[in-house]
């Protein structure tokens, strides 16, 4: 790639950067996590995400970094999963947002983890999920 087209391409980048900073300014003060995708340098992504944070200080980013090939097949996997998938983040165990959990098997699954790593071993686990509650739908 030449000098030009990478110094296009880390321009673009920064705009992307930048457009997403102006969305979030809108509001008050923007807090949250984004990732940056990408394939260039260490050094070209470290200056990206240096001059967003000097921009937005309160919103944290973490760099996927690793070859075209891999950044775009992560990328369009990430996109064909949906938005309810993209909305994913790693807790620790006493911060899981338990009521947000969006199927009470993975609940159950984390609980189960959780309660055989604190014994040290890991074991099989069956159960059954109780039912919901049912709500009346009568027509009125």
């Amino acid at each position: 790639m030449s000098l030009a087209c990478h110094r296009l391409v880390i321009t673009a980048m920064l705009g992307v950067l930048a457009i997403c900073a102006a969305g979030m300014a809108s509001a008050q003060a923007p807090k949250g996590r984004i990732v940056l995708y990408t394939s260039h340098p260490e050094r070209d992504a470290a200056q990206t995400v240096a001059a967003f944070r000097r921009a937005q200080p309160g919103v944290e980013v973490d760099v996927f970094r690793s070859g075209t090939t891999e950044v775009m097949g992560k990328l369009a996997a990430e996109f064909a999963a949906g938005s309810e998938s993209l909305e994913t983040a790693l807790f620790p165990e006493t911060d899981i947002p338990w009521g947000e959990i969006a199927f009470r098997s993975v609940a159950f699954c984390l609980k189960a983890y959780f309660a055989d790593r604190r014994a040290g071993h890991f074991a099989f686990h069956e159960g059954d999920l109780p039912p919901l509650p049912t709500i009346d739908r009568q027509p009125g």
